[in-house]
């Protein structure tokens, strides 16, 4: 499956969690927007951002509000919907590094920010 802005945009609203196998990091953030600036680089740009450490019991804001994607390195397949359902979720591997990242629909798997260390979020 080929990795496109297109095929991301569905995603927008929801959150795209990612996974470090070396460090066994983890980074979550609602998606704010998409953008693809040069030929095969896709930013993921987010509202709140938040890490996880192997170590630690829970969730903390993260100054990171864009991911980059050179999608070129990574393989791409749609999944079933996660434990709180909503529809299908996009799940991509990097070839090179163990690297997972998950795309959860608007209605899907979430991380409630309220429960997240030091993240304040604006009241419109």
């Amino acid at each position: 499956m080929k990795l496109t802005p297109e095929l991301l945009e569905q995603f927008i609203g929801g959150q795209m969690r990612l996974r470090n196998g070396h460090t066994d990091r983890q980074q979550v953030g609602r998606i704010r927007s998409i953008s693809s600036y040069i030929e095969g680089f896709t930013i993921v740009h987010f509202e709140w951002s938040a890490e996880k450490l192997s170590n630690s019991a829970g969730w903390f804001k993260d100054q990171d509000m864009l991911y980059t994607l050179n999608v070129g390195s990574y393989v791409a397949q749609m999944i079933e919907p996660g434990e709180a359902g909503g529809g299908d979720r996009l799940r991509i591997t990097n070839a090179v590094i163990p690297l997972t990242i998950t795309f959860n629909p608007p209605d899907g798997d979430k991380v409630d920010p309220s429960e997240i260390e030091g993240l304040t979020l604006d009241s419109d």
